[in-house]
């Protein structure tokens, strides 16, 4: 299940940077392997950023009872 996730998330970044590099009017194959790859460890870099930043995550309030 959770290497669907993954496969689901690299799909949605692969999407969004090749859309965003064709609404400028230029697409080279150098945009696109980066693109794929950055897409594929675009994700892994998150997660381990979000892990390591959990504690910085608890000064953020979400909802506060009046």
């Amino acid at each position: 299940m959770l290497w669907l996730i993954y496969a689901l998330g690299v799909i949605i970044a692969f999407v969004l940077l090749i859309g965003a590099r064709i609404m400028e009017g230029k697409l080279t194959l150098g945009d696109l392997v980066f693109a794929l790859l950055f897409s594929a460890f675009s994700w892994v870099v998150v997660l381990i950023f979000v892990i390591l930043s959990i504690d910085k995550l608890d000064n953020f309030v979400i909802w506060r009872r009046k």
